[in-house]
């Protein structure tokens, strides 16, 4: 019997708070930059393997609509990043991305992460011709520890 995968509902937190206003396309996007670890033959066949803590690192992108409560909670959040960036509280997050299987059953794969900060600043940008683009806040955050795990 072929196996099935059917996603929705998928939830995305930023200090403990679900964010409700993600907008078009992808709202909600996890990248992991690097390798979790290294290989490397010797001789006589000897390997070494070598676990890469910078493995753990996300990138997140989240596009939500502009000056809705998530763009106004996150630009208070970034203030206090520039303002002081030594008393800071680093962020928190979590995606919870829902799997069915077809017979009623759901799996969550959840990523949870800490020590988060502002990647970049959020862009801008206007259109006389009805670009959406320009209603939509694309705020970059960098997690120093993800975790992954399946329930």
């Amino acid at each position: 019997m072929p196996s099935v995968s059917a996603t929705g509902q998928d939830t995305v937190q930023v200090d403990g708070i679900i964010f409700q206003t993600l907008a078009d396309m992808t709202p909600f996007d996890v990248v992991f930059p690097n390798d979790l670890g290294a290989v490397k033959a010797g001789k006589n066949g000897n390997t070494i393997y070598a676990k890469n803590e910078m493995g753990r690192i996300a990138d997140v992108t989240i596009r939500i609509l502009l000056g809705a409560t998530d763009d106004q909670y996150l630009n208070g959040r970034l203030q206090q990043w520039i303002t002081d960036p030594s008393t800071f509280r680093l962020l928190t997050g979590m995606f919870v991305k829902r799997v069915g299987d077809g017979n009623g059953n759901i799996t969550s794969k959840i990523y949870n992460m800490t020590g988060g900060f502002f990647k970049r600043q959020v862009d801008a940008k206007t259109s006389a011709e009805s670009d959406t683009e320009q209603s939509v806040a694309i705020w970059r955050i960098t997690y120093g520890n993800a975790q992954v795990s399946i329930q």
